[in-house]
């Protein structure tokens, strides 16, 4: 757990899920006006509630919340990537998710997030981390870079 202010990063725990929800709502849609990626099944809610509960149970995940008098106004999902075991990096952590209400942007909170996020990482033994962005999101960008993050590769897609 850090502090920022009045900002305190924790692991999320059950209690914190429907708001996670509320966070995840508004990251979808903040998103889905830019990019045919985020268009959802009628259902995605129902979806994603149950999705997310596991997440807190799984071993090869972790959410972070960033709270400001008690109520949370980010978050962040970490899990463990696989690759093939024919490479020397087999595994990495991933940024799935993040995602900070407006109000509280440019303070700082999700370096502090991604920070939580490699600790326990570390933790679990990896010593690399990955994330994916869209070339448009360029506040996202500059948060990442901040934290260590560079351009190593370039996804294309056909949409």
């Amino acid at each position: 757990m850090s502090q920022n202010h009045e900002i305190i990063t924790r692991k999320a725990c059950l209690r914190d899920l429907p708001e996670i929800f509320n966070l995840w709502k508004k990251l979808i849609s903040h998103h889905q006006n830019k990019s045919p990626y985020f268009k959802l099944k009628r259902d995605a809610g129902l979806i994603f509630k149950k999705w997310i509960k596991k997440q807190i149970y799984n071993k090869n995940a972790q959410i972070f919340v960033a709270e400001s008098k008690g109520m949370p106004v980010g978050y962040a999902l970490f899990t463990i990537k696989k690759f093939p075991p024919i490479f020397v990096i087999d595994r990495e952590l991933h940024l799935s998710d993040i995602f900070v209400l407006k109000k509280y942007r440019k303070k700082g909170i999700g370096g502090e997030l991604i920070k939580e996020g490699r600790k326990w990482g570390r933790k679990k033994g990896l010593r690399h981390s990955n994330l994916e962005v869209f070339a448009w999101n360029s506040p996202a960008i500059k948060t990442y870079q901040k934290s260590g993050f560079k351009i190593k590769r370039h996804i294309m897609k056909d949409y």
